[in-house]
């Protein structure tokens, strides 16, 4: 499930891939580091760099209110790295 949110997140940035690789012009995917990294990709970046991948996943309750769903935290500019929307 993880990984559906990550390329979620991914797919919500990417305003318009098709047009990027027919242009190479990659100023129309939308947020891509220098390096490559999507959206998504920069959080799990981050915290493996950091030794800790945990850091860049979290936990959102189902709307049921039994259990809840692994979720990928996105890059947050006020707290200056992943953040959790639901804490």
């Amino acid at each position: 499930m993880a990984t559906f949110y990550h390329e979620l997140n991914e797919a919500r940035t990417d305003a318009d891939v098709e047009d990027a690789i027919h242009t190479g012009n990659n100023s129309y995917l939308g947020w891509v580091s220098p390096q490559g990294d999507e959206v998504g990709d920069y959080p799990v970046t981050e915290a493996g760099a950091l030794g800790n991948v945990g850091y860049a996943f979290g936990y959102a309750p189902l709307t049921y209110g039994q259990g809840t769903v692994p979720i990928q935290l996105l890059y947050s500019n006020a707290v200056h790295g992943p953040e959790d929307p639901t804490a």
